[in-house]
């Protein structure tokens, strides 16, 4: 919960900082430089503002293609099958997750409309199913081998998805929520408060 916790905030700081430069570095010295020509400045101001988001879609675009071939889609609809039995091999693997969050941030800074809540219920998701892959880093938690069953791993995956929840949101509550009510077929009321805790 914590990892994914810092990646919707890493998200959301890097959006912000992105439309910072993108009207203080680039359109601001355009409209100082054309003062007598508000129409002038407004047409370079459109045509720079298009090039970038063209930039951003392209470099995304190609990202998702030779990097991360699975990486399209909202999000959700990937989770809802993982959460009911289909296999999903490449979520073990952290490049995936970087390369989702590299093309989330380019996509959303293109001026795409799309949101966030489908990408980090996703990221969420992946990122609780990695932590019982059996790599270098989690080969050493001896620990780790006892929550390798189905139940254990799916309410892992589940706790993931809803400290994704409340990272798009900021709302601990709503990624309880969207839980128990929305994504899971089968959750016992008592893992309810290990998912709260984990949203919290």
């Amino acid at each position: 919960p914590v990892a994914v916790g810092l990646v919707g905030d890493l998200l959301r700081q890097t959006l912000q900082l992105l439309n910072r430069l993108e009207l203080r570095e680039l359109l601001e010295p355009i409209d100082r430089k054309l003062p007598d020509d508000p129409a002038g400045a407004a047409a370079i101001c459109a045509a720079v503002l298009a090039a970038i988001a063209a930039v951003l879609f392209t470099a995304s675009a190609l990202l998702s293609r030779f990097f991360g071939t699975t990486t399209t889609g909202r999000g959700l609809p990937s989770v809802v099958g993982y959460l009911n039995g289909v296999a999903m091999p490449q979520w073990g693997e952290w490049r995936l997750v970087a390369v989702k969050i590299l093309t989330t941030v380019l996509t959303t800074a293109s001026g795409v409309p799309m949101g966030q809540f489908g990408i980090l219920v996703e990221i969420g998701a992946m990122i609780g199913a990695m932590t019982l892959v059996r790599n270098r880093v989690t080969l050493h938690f001896d620990f780790l081998k006892h929550f390798r069953n189905p139940r254990d791993k799916r309410l892992i995956v589940n706790v993931g998805l809803a400290a994704g929840v409340t990272a798009a949101f900021q709302s601990p509550m709503g990624g309880l929520l969207v839980v128990l009510e929305l994504l899971t077929s089968r959750f016992p009321v008592k893992f309810a408060a290990y998912v709260f805790t984990g949203c919290v």
